[in-house]
């Protein structure tokens, strides 16, 4: 199976096998990206508490070498 549950009327509102495939592609495909995006924020809140964490082991200089090196990735 799919496993995903389609809608009653999908025979309808996709009657031929190239636009069924068309819209299950286009379905899967954006369940794929979701997921993608997903593991993106996470991986980046991670990146960030572990920043975070970081900062509490630095001195002053390395808190301002940090900012500094996070500022120049902005680049404003």
């Amino acid at each position: 199976g799919l496993g995903h549950t389609l809608p009653a009327t999908v025979v309808f509102d996709y009657p031929t096998l190239e636009a069924l495939v068309d819209y299950l592609s286009g379905e899967l495909l954006e369940e794929k990206f979701e997921a993608e995006d997903e593991l993106e924020t996470r991986a980046l809140n991670l990146v960030e508490k572990t920043e975070l964490a970081a900062i509490d082991v630095l001195d002053a200089d390395g808190v301002a070498a940090l900012l500094d090196e996070k500022l120049d990735e902005l680049e404003f």
